[in-house]
């Protein structure tokens, strides 16, 4: 008997305390600022799951030397760029706006050029030839072919 009394009493208690905010009159309730800022929280999108989530900070380049090293940095956002020193590209990674630079390359070895390049005309002369930058035309005719 105790027990369907206390039954009883809690489940009035419960009903009395779920009714009470539904019988009060909507235009004097106050939320506190939790509760808004709870309110506020359900409106906005799900966060990302950190596996999709970029890894802020964590971006490195790397960049190949001429000369066999390699320069490397870490930060927000980075490009590299190897070595082709017959392009005249020294090679440089780029970090959050900060270069490091390959070592410059050699000057070229302009007879070593030129043998490359007469080899490439073949039994066709060298129209022209520049040692730096590179460059190298050949004068192909159906006399040398």
């Amino acid at each position: 008997m105790k027990r369907l009394v206390l039954g009883l009493v809690l489940t009035l208690a419960a009903l009395g305390l779920m009714a009470s905010p539904a019988m009060a009159d909507p235009g004097t309730r106050v939320l506190s600022a939790a509760d808004q800022a709870f309110i506020a929280s359900l409106a906005l999108p799900s966060p990302e799951p950190a596996a999709k989530r970029p890894i802020v900070g964590k971006a490195t380049c790397s960049a190949n030397c001429w000369d066999g090293s390699v320069v490397t940095c870490t930060g927000t956002t980075c490009t590299g760029t190897n070595s082709n020193c017959a392009a005249g590209e020294r090679g440089r990674v780029i970090c959050d706006g900060n270069p490091t630079k390959c070592p410059k390359c050699p000057p070229p070895d302009c007879t070593a050029l030129e043998n490359q390049c007469a080899e490439t005309c073949g039994f066709c002369p060298i129209l022209s030839f520049t040692c730096d930058p590179y460059s190298c035309r050949c004068d192909f005719n159906p006399n040398c072919v």
